[in-house]
This record gives structure tokens, C-alpha cells and sequence, in this order.
């Protein structure tokens, strides 16, 4: 097999699927296909007299030099064409892809309409899911764009067709966690970016949010750490904090909301009890003596709102199995409520080391 070495492909967009388990991304590159390291590889390959053509399907003979081009048929698609799996000796190659082709059954160039390319869509990723009925645990795809000399006239149309199949299919499947594809020409970027974004723009977290959230929990982290043992400070609550925060890189545990309810409980009492001014409070009700607070002036309107706001996710994530009690409830702690809450912790905590000053 012969090494090529080119430029690092570049991932133009990340986004980050909902889907209620595990991450799911779908990436846009540009780049090299065959320099992914991907699980499975998706070619499209044309056919002229019995001829098979395509950039992709003499890069794929070139690079893991093979003589004798043969594949297994493992879709048939209705009116013509196949998709098909490479049968590949890879040596000792470290990176042994599953490399499936897409035949259209026409020759290169060929211009064809929507109703077309969406059987092609549809036939590439049935064949996918007779990989994974076979046995085969793939995490990540990529694939070209489809059969894009064949896409002039109806380019956008078609992307966003693929776009939203890809990730209907994407959400179903047993073991795939990305799909990745590469686009040739980067002019092409602004066309998927706009197709991204009518397709998925209720169902996704932006790559960079998810930046946002690790770089939250990273700077909690710092903040605890920089507490020094001293009198009225609950050193106990914050190392339960802390442990809960990183014992889990994604999502919000349940340990993490009830500790931040805690945070909440203890900042209360440390204040009733440093103001000698305050010469009543209610009782074992932490939402009302955060409201008595705010009246007596002792904490500022944006503060209570943390407060409430700590309080209001410890409860909810201490009693998730009563979300059905409401008429309109959040069912789960999406990436958007991550980002809140993390945003109001770290402000609370710096709160919280200021008021512990002389």
C-alpha cells in the first residue's frame, strides 16, 4: 500500500446531535477523503460501457495499490445501480476501513433529477444498515458528497435532502457516533452551512457551545481550588462539588445539582447569620429566605435570580421522575440549560469567596 502525505484536512463545521443518549456529531470537512481515519469510507463510482470511472475510485486503486478491483454486491437499487463493499488486502496497515462504493449505473457527468439522487441517498445508507444487521460496529463514516458533478441544477436541494436523511439515520443507528463529510470545492462551504442550518437548526449544539461548556467547567474547577480553608467556608461541599464536576465530562450529574443546591443553602445561611441587622427570617425555606434577603437589601435582584436558579436545578435534578406532574416540563438537561446553569455556578462561586472576605 503507498502513503501519501498531504495537508491535515480541516473541519469547517461541527455539530453536536440531540438526541436523549450519547453525543451524535455530524461534520463538514474539506480535504482528503482518503486520508480520513474513519471506520467506513463511502466512494461513488460510475459506470460507462462496463467501465467503472471516478477521481475517488482510481485514488482508492492508487493508495492501497490494488491490481484486481473486486467487490461484494450488498444493495441493489431500484432502476440501476448497486452499493457495493471493496474487498481490500490491507497488509499491516493500522487503518483497515470498510470502503463501500456507491454505483450509479450511469456514466460520469450525468445530470439527473432530485427524485434520483435521493434513491442514491437512500440505497447508501441501507446498505449501512445491512453492515450493522451483518455484525459490523462502525462508529464513524465519511463519505464525498454524492455524485456532485451530477448535481448542477439542483445542488441545494439536494444537500439538504441528504443532510436531514443522514441524520434521521444517524440518530437510529446501534453504533454510529459521526458522520463526516467532505466537500471538494470550498465555495461549496456557504451552501451546506445555509443547508445545515434550515435542516438541523432546532435539533443541534454548536461544536463551539460544547467548547464553552468544557472551558465553564475547567474555570469552576480553578475556582474551588483557589478557596482557602477559613472560617464560615463549607471546604467539605466544595470538594463534593468539584468531584462531582469532573468525575463527568458531559452532562450534569445529579450530585452536581444537588451540591449546587447546597451552595445555595450555604451562602444563605452564612449571610443570615453575618447581618445583625436581620432580626427575623423565615424558616427551613430556602426560596422564601432568598426573597427576604433581597427585600432586606442585603443581596442585589441578579443574585437572588443565581440563587433561585441553583436552588430550581438542585430540585429538578433530584427529582427527575416528577417531571410528569406538569403540564409543560423540561424532560431532560439539554446542552442550553448545561451552559445556564455552569454560567450561574461559576458566577455564584466567585460571589461566594467575596463575601467570605473580613
Amino acid at each position: 500500500m503507498k502513503t501519501i502525505k498531504t495537508q491535515p484536512n480541516k473541519i469547517l463545521k461541527k455539530i453536536l446531535l440531540e438526541t436523549g443518549q450519547e453525543d451524535r456529531s455530524f461534520l463538514l470537512l474539506h480535504g482528503d477523503l482518503l486520508q480520513d481515519e474513519g471506520d467506513v469510507i463511502i466512494i461513488t463510482i460510475h459506470d460507462n460501457a462496463d467501465q467503472s470511472q471516478g477521481d475517488l475510485y482510481e485514488a482508492v486503486k492508487k493508495k492501497y495499490g490494488i491490481d484486481l478491483w473486486e467487490e461484494r454486491k450488498i444493495y441493489l437499487l431500484e432502476g440501476g445501480g448497486w452499493i457495493g463493499e471493496v474487498k481490500i488486502d490491507y497488509g499491516e496497515s493500522h487503518h483497515k476501513p470498510i470502503i463501500l462504493t456507491l454505483h450509479t449505473g450511469l456514466p460520469e457527468g450525468t445530470v439527473f433529477e432530485i427524485e434520483t439522487y435521493e434513491k442514491y441517498v437512500k440505497g447508501t445508507f441501507a446498505a449501512l444498515a445491512a453492515l450493522e444487521f451483518e455484525g459490523a460496529n462502525f462508529r464513524d463514516v465519511a463519505l464525498p458528497v454524492l455524485i456532485r458533478k451530477g448535481l448542477e441544477n439542483n445542488y441545494e436541494e439536494a444537500i439538504q435532502f441528504l443532510i436531514k436523511y443522514a441524520t434521521s439515520w444517524l440518530k437510529k443507528s446501534f453504533h454510529l457516533k459521526a458522520i463526516k463529510y467532505y466537500i471538494y470545492h470550498s465555495e461549496d462551504a456557504g451552501k451546506w452551512d445555509n443547508a445545515m442550518e434550515k435542516v438541523l437548526s432546532r435539533t443541534y449544539v454548536s461544536y463551539q457551545k460544547s467548547g464553552i461548556i468544557h472551558q465553564l467547567r475547567r474555570e469552576i474547577i480553578i475556582v474551588i481550588d483557589t478557596f482557602k480553608k477559613e472560617k464560615g467556608l463549607d471546604y467539605h461541599l466544595l470538594l463534593a462539588l468539584r468531584k462531582s464536576l469532573s468525575t463527568q465530562d458531559k452532562g450534569l450529574s445529579k450530585e452536581v445539582g444537588i451540591n449546587a443546591r447546597t451552595l445555595a443553602e450555604v451562602i444563605v445561611k452564612y449571610l443570615c447569620e453575618k447581618e445583625p441587622s436581620i432580626g427575623r427570617r423565615p424558616k427551613e425555606d430556602l426560596s422564601r429566605t432568598i426573597q427576604f434577603l433581597k427585600e432586606e437589601k442585603i443581596i442585589s435582584e441578579l443574585l437572588s435570580q443565581y440563587l433561585h436558579a441553583l436552588r430550581s436545578f438542585g430540585n429538578f435534578m433530584a427529582h427527575t421522575n416528577r417531571t410528569n406532574e406538569y403540564k409543560y416540563s423540561i424532560s431532560h438537561i439539554q446542552e442550553d440549560d448545561e451552559l445556564f446553569f455552569l454560567s450561574t455556578l461559576l458566577r455564584t462561586l466567585r460571589y461566594y469567596a467575596r463575601i467570605l472576605r473580613p
